[in-house]
């Protein structure tokens, strides 16, 4: 560090300096160096004498500042392996993981898809068929329907019924030749109905 002013040089104060020295020192510098006093060329050796306060005043950061002035010690391996990793922990030196290189396994999925398949077949196929549930009152393509008072109300298909709905149209649009045109009981437009046994 020969060359290099350090914050005691600039107070003139011994590393070793009570606090009592340090303050008694920038005051009487800071009498002499202020740029009220001194003139405005005065302003950078202020600067270096506020720093220099600003470090040694602070126990915390007048630690820190000794122990930068320090020479590195070879004196054990521990406090250099110590340094090295205080050092990685401040300085943080981002490093990409490591990446090896492989195929990708597929043949383990396709082994678990074809497996899950053939479970997903047997289920099914051992499986009793649904039975057809009775009428839900909501008129569909392929819905049976019965005929009262011009509405077409829907039914079961395996009871009496009029027809089957063929499909379904909006109020103002008309139905095909081959088929009557019924209000749906709900309201919500006309059905085209092919009659039983046409």
């Amino acid at each position: 560090m020969a060359g290099i002013a350090t914050h005691y040089d600039v107070l003139g104060v011994d590393p070793a300096a009570a606090e009592a020295e340090v303050r008694a020192a920038y005051r009487r510098l800071a009498r002499v160096t202020h740029p009220d006093t001194a003139g405005d060329a005065a302003a950078n050796s202020m600067a270096r004498l506020n720093e220099a306060w600003r470090v040694l005043s602070d126990p915390a950061r007048r630690a820190v500042y000794d122990a930068s002035l320090r020479p590195p010690s070879a004196s054990s391996g521990f406090d250099q392996r110590f340094d090295q990793r205080l050092d990685e922990e401040l300085h943080p030196v981002a490093s990409r993981p490591e990446v090896r290189s492989g195929r990708f396994p597929i043949w383990p999925i396709v082994g678990l898809t074809v497996v899950g398949a053939a479970v997903m077949f047997v289920f099914s196929a051992s499986s009793k068929p649904e039975t057809p549930a009775g009428p839900d009152w909501k008129i569909e393509t392929g819905s049976c329907v019965t005929v009262v008072a011009l509405d077409a109300i829907e039914v079961g298909c395996g009871s009496a019924h009029d027809g089957v709905v063929r499909q379904l149209v909006a109020f103002d649009t008309s139905c095909p030749i081959d088929t009557r045109t019924y209000r749906d009981h709900q309201g919500l437009g006309n059905v085209c109905v092919t009659p039983a046994g046409a």
